[in-house]
């Protein structure tokens, strides 16, 4: 990682910071697995390009993650910089992962017709009470992505 080339003179208070950030980065894709079930299990997700888009227009305020495969087709990284744009203009955090068939995977054991399902671009809604110890962990990775500049935000390489 890019933080090993820090200058040479770091105290401890900044070894203890990179542990932190490296275990965010670590941890990051199986918090986010976890947040996918929980947000399944509590039926606070939704699925498809078109059902996201239609829920990002018409009450922004009540989605708490965007979450995008890689995309190769013109069709479909023009829709994602769409939608991306839609949710950085409302503060919506974004978080891109390795493939729409493991996003699939992972989502198909809670889901009907899983085949058929369009995963192209998934949102999680708000929750009442207080967040997981996963969600929590997604936080605090998508906020240290912005604090330090991350662009491009680096794709997730889902477990499944």
């Amino acid at each position: 990682m890019y933080y090993k080339d820090l200058a040479y003179n770091m105290t401890f208070t900044n070894e203890k910071q990179m542990e932190s950030e490296d275990s965010l980065q670590r941890e990051a894709p199986a918090a986010l697995k976890q947040t996918l079930q929980i947000a399944l299990s509590e039926e606070r997700s939704m699925m498809g390009t078109i059902g996201c888009a239609d829920v990002l227009s018409t009450h922004p305020e009540t989605v708490s993650l965007c979450i995008l495969p890689k995309e190769d087709g013109v069709n479909g990284l023009i829709q994602h910089k769409l939608i991306q744009a839609y949710c950085w203009e409302n503060d919506i955090p974004v978080l891109l992962v390795d493939s729409e068939v493991n996003l699939r995977k992972i989502l198909s054991r809670e889901i009907k017709n899983s085949i058929e399902s369009d995963v192209s671009c998934v949102i999680i809604k708000n929750k009442e009470g207080p967040l997981s110890v996963a969600e929590t962990t997604l936080a605090k990775y998508y906020a240290w992505l912005i604090a330090h500049d991350v662009d491009p935000h680096p794709i997730l390489q889902l477990p499944v």
